[in-house]
């Protein structure tokens, strides 16, 4: 799928050197996986993988479950940036 996009982009004028296609391979692989998720079990499920591979979400849900209490949670932080003046 991914050599059908470049294929594509090719035809519509757009060319990429191969470093560049291949720095992107993942992104554009991640995108493909999510379109074919969505086409096929719906955009719930789409939005179930995207959260699941979000390395933001799951360090929130790491520090969520990590923390005791919300106040813990929030001490997590640290300082305001205006304490720090």
């Amino acid at each position: 799928m991914r050599d059908d996009v470049r294929r594509r982009l090719q035809a519509n004028g757009v060319s990429l050197p191969d470093s560049t296609f291949g720095a992107g391979a993942r992104i554009l692989g991640d995108q493909l996986g999510y379109e074919i998720v969505r086409y096929r079990f719906g955009q719930d499920a789409e939005q179930r993988r995207r959260v699941q591979q979000d390395a933001q979400v799951r360090e929130a849900v790491a520090l969520l479950r990590s923390a005791p209490s919300p106040q813990a949670l929030l001490g997590m932080a640290g300082p305001s940036p205006s304490a720090r003046h």
